[in-house]
Formats: C-alpha cells, structure tokens, sequence
C-alpha cells in the first residue's frame, strides 16, 4: 500500500482542499506543474538540499537518498 493509500480519506480530502486553495491564490491550474520554489515562498518556508541540512552527517544523508529511490514520488 502506497503512502497516500495509507491515509484515511478525510485527510486526503482536508490536503485536495488546501491544494486547491494555494494553487487558486497562485493562478496555477490544477493540471499544471506547481513549482515548490514558489509553493515555498508563498508560504514562507525555507528549502535545503538533502546535503546541506543543517547536522546531517554524510551517513544520514546517503541513507536518506537511498531510502527515497525506493519510495515512489507524491
């Protein structure tokens, strides 16, 4: 079962919700690809490369890329 299968609908319907809205505030239409740069300004949120998280050893951060290449993308 994939990660969004797992979840109860209500949640995935409060998350199409939210979608819907911050796509609307930003003109995107929902079949457009929505940029996370811009997604993350508007919202105020800062974006770092896996490898420049702050305290992450280099371990960590293999670990993480290998665990993400077995996940299937949102």
């Amino acid at each position: 079962m994939s990660l969004i299968q797992s979840l109860s609908p209500e949640f995935r319907q409060c998350c199409e919700a939210l979608a819907t809205e911050q796509r609307s505030l930003l003109r995107v239409r929902a079949f457009e690809p929505l940029a996370v740069d811009t997604l993350a300004a508007k919202l105020g949120a800062t974006l770092f490369r896996l490898g420049r998280l702050p305290n992450l050893e280099p371990e960590q951060v293999t670990l993480l890329l290998v665990a993400m290449n077995g996940q299937e993308r949102l």
